[in-house]
């Protein structure tokens, strides 16, 4: 399994409010993928709580990385991927493509860490980007 480790993941992300504040703030990562992280169970840490808060207007976007005729490609993204999903099985088959889920508030813990797993493989992978933004509340 080729885990990805990106640059921009170094440890606790210090949100932009104090715990229990009631602040706000809009977060938004973008991860490159390359062929050899698109198989079935890779995995790519995005963002690790300083603190309680929750989560909400979830926008996935994505570039063509299954380049096969029929693609297969599908991506979890959550706490831990399937233990604790906050978006399952979305479909990466598209270029372009994006999902958003924007009425649920999901409450995370400090040192959760979100992440985007390869849930079905790539028929053909193809190298690309996997862009996540949400609005980040203290709790």
């Amino acid at each position: 399994m080729a885990n990805l480790t990106p640059h921009a993941f170094a440890g606790d992300a210090r949100n932009p409010f104090l715990a229990g504040s009631g602040g706000t703030g809009n977060e938004t990562f973008t991860l490159a993928f390359g062929t050899d992280n698109l198989g079935a169970g890779d995995t790519a840490p995005l963002y690790h709580l300083a603190q309680d808060c929750i989560i909400s207007d979830v926008f996935l976007e994505f570039t063509l990385m299954d380049a096969h005729a029929t693609p297969t490609l599908a991506f979890d993204v959550g706490i831990d991927s399937d233990d604790n999903a906050i978006m399952s099985n979305v479909d990466a088959s598209a270029a372009g493509s994006s999902i958003t889920m924007v009425a649920d508030q999901i409450a995370l813990s400090a040192g959760d860490i979100i992440e985007v797993s390869v849930l079905t493989a790539a028929a053909t992978a193809a190298a690309g980007t996997v862009t996540l933004s949400f609005r980040l509340q203290s709790r």
